[in-house]
């Protein structure tokens, strides 16, 4: 018997019945994709049942514009009684990226807890000066954590339901983000040491006071990319185990969003080039806060871990500013693999001071 005479059968069945007790049966004459199904067998040995296998006919089609301002699921049928919820951003090339469904799905295969994935039980006594100095990166750490947390989050009552992949990535984006303000929230506490002096977080405006998804975006291209740059340091700075792995479980969350972030451009970038100037003007944005954010709080608690004590300090600056270029090297990196090549040659004077990269005139002064 067919596939067809099969969902008759059990639809007009159906329908008896709850025609028999008194139900609503209207919505089973709804015209809906029957018989669609995953285009191949789901595997645990590759992931399982993915989305990337769902995805199809119908389901599969996402559209440049989603014209429904309800909680609707794509591919569902609209309910014309449904109220409306607010959402602003229904063009796909405001938000999207193709990796974005694997990533959420990556995103919930590598989730970790800090509590037990952590071998807190290999902290040991410090140098009080190198104590302190990882709270104080373990303090800032946090900080940028919680304020990212909390401006993913926002993004998410303002992308509508079409672009459900998105939202999705995005929820592990805030719960990664969360995690890293508690996870270092915890280092700072669990040996004895506390937490650290706060940061100024001039650099966090752009992307906490963002007027749009893309200027959020970019913004966080720089902010993960000068991140990864240092968590990619971990084993040179950790004293132990426990931030060995705090830094390398970090490390595999920042370039999970990194790479959402750099391909969403990417698709903006090759949906609409004419937008290219805008976006340099959120990067102008986004290193004139940086620059004068003027704190050099967690380069200094560097120093000390990597010099192990405040008395030879100075000398381990050499290493510091290493990193830094290191940090803008990777920034610029990830620029590239958005369009944005160009953006080397437009780099403010303060990161082009940081990357050791000859000076541009004239000195820029402003945000434009």
């Amino acid at each position: 018997m067919s596939d067809a005479v099969n969902s008759g059968d059990v639809i007009a069945s159906a329908r008896e019945r709850l025609e028999q007790s008194g139900l609503p049966s209207e919505w089973l004459d709804i015209p809906v994709h029957w018989g669609v199904k995953a285009k191949e067998q789901a595997d645990p040995a590759t992931g399982g049942l993915r989305f990337s296998l769902l995805n199809v006919d119908v389901y599969g089609e996402v559209p440049e514009f989603w014209e429904n301002n309800t909680e609707i699921p794509r591919g569902a049928i609209p309910d014309t009684r449904t109220e409306q919820m607010g959402y602003s951003i229904f063009n796909k090339s405001e938000v999207w990226s193709d990796l974005c469904a694997d990533l959420y799905e990556d995103a919930i295969q590598d989730r970790w807890n800090s509590s037990t994935d952590v071998p807190w039980e290999s902290l040991t006594p410090l140098n009080g000066d190198v104590e302190r100095a990882i709270c104080q990166v373990a303090t800032l750490l946090s900080e940028y954590g919680w304020a990212k947390a909390q401006t993913a989050g926002r993004w998410l009552q303002e992308i509508s339901y079409g672009f459900i992949e998105v939202k999705l990535f995005l929820g592990t984006v805030v719960f990664d983000s969360a995690r890293l303000y508690e996870v270092w929230r915890k280092r700072a506490l669990a040996n004895g040491g506390g937490l650290g002096r706060g940061g100024r977080n001039w650099k966090m405006l752009p992307i906490v006071q963002s007027y749009t998804f893309s200027e959020f975006v970019v913004a966080s291209i720089m902010h993960d990319s000068m991140l990864l740059a240092l968590l990619r340091e971990g084993e040179g700075l950790s004293q132990n185990e426990a931030e060995r792995e705090i830094f390398r479980r970090c490390a595999q969350d920042i370039e999970r969003h990194l790479r959402y972030w750099v391909d969403h451009m990417r698709y903006l970038m090759l949906k609409e080039p004419v937008r290219r100037e805008e976006m340099h003007r959120y990067l102008n944005k986004a290193e004139w806060y940086l620059a004068q954010d003027q704190d050099d709080t967690l380069y200094s608690a560097l120093a000390v871990i990597l010099a192990e004590g405040r008395e030879q300090a100075e000398e381990a600056m050499v290493d510091v500013a290493a990193l830094r270029k290191a940090q803008v090297e990777l920034y610029l990196e990830q620029l590239e693999q958005c369009h944005l090549r160009d953006r080397r040659g437009r780099l403010s004077d303060a990161l082009r001071r940081w990357a050791a990269i000859p000076l541009a005139e004239p000195e820029e002064k402003i945000p434009v």
